[in-house]
């Protein structure tokens, strides 16, 4: 039970920093999450990882939208000028004055 009640604590966690949509401090809250689990005896951790054990608060339709947004997260570098870098980056652009939202680069202006 105390396992159960530290794991949802560090889920908890992970949930806020992910809501606040910071990088680091989520990545910091995943360590923390995959340190404990790392801890467990491998029946307890297989219990937890597979949705087994009964996790108060914790359905698994909630579950999957927290690693969903935290896929999204590690995706887009955690902030718009993060997400305007990476995709600088892959399309080795300079500055990100001419990358839209979408993530793609704005339309020339009309003539």
């Amino acid at each position: 039970a105390d396992v159960v009640h530290r794991y949802c604590g560090l889920l908890e966690e992970w949930e806020r920093a992910l809501n606040r949509g910071c990088l680091e401090d989520a990545s910091a809250r995943y360590k923390e999450l995959s340190r404990c689990l790392a801890g467990l005896a491998p029946e307890m951790r297989a219990e937890l990882e597979d949705g087994q054990a009964e996790l108060p608060q914790w359905p698994a339709r909630r579950l999957k939208r927290l690693y969903d947004r935290w896929n999204a997260l590690v995706l887009h570098g955690g902030s718009w000028s993060g997400w305007c870098n990476r995709v600088r980056d892959l399309a080795g652009a300079e500055g990100d004055e001419g990358v839209s939202r979408q993530g793609g680069p704005d339309p020339p202006p009309p003539p």
